[in-house]
């Protein structure tokens, strides 16, 4: 089963820092992850990246876990291997909902 993943994170820096977090970020999950539709936003007053992409599993504990780790293998990959993450919520992906990135 597919859900989709929100994913709030605190930048490490402000204005370009945060902005540049974020497209390494989005860079990191296109490469290793490139079927999962992740999209990468900023917020660049508040110094938060948003992420969502989908993750699959048996159940939403399972796509839960396993959307923790792709989140942590795309952080280290982006070179963000401190990352805090604020919140990590998931749904079933409702059919026929169009991904883009």
């Amino acid at each position: 089963m597919e859900f989709r993943f929100e994913g709030l994170l605190k930048g490490r820096g402000a204005g370009d820092g945060v902005d540049w977090d974020g497209m390494r970020l989005l860079e990191a999950f296109e490469d290793n992850f490139p079927g999962v539709g992740a999209a990468v936003g900023v917020d660049l007053v508040a110094e938060i990246l948003e992420v969502t992409f989908s993750a699959r599993g048996k159940s939403l504990n399972e796509a839960t876990a396993a959307a923790r780790q792709m989140l942590l293998e795309a952080a280290t990959a982006s070179g963000l291997r401190s990352i805090n993450v604020i919140s990590l919520v998931g749904g079933p992906e409702e059919a026929g909902q169009a991904l883009a990135s």
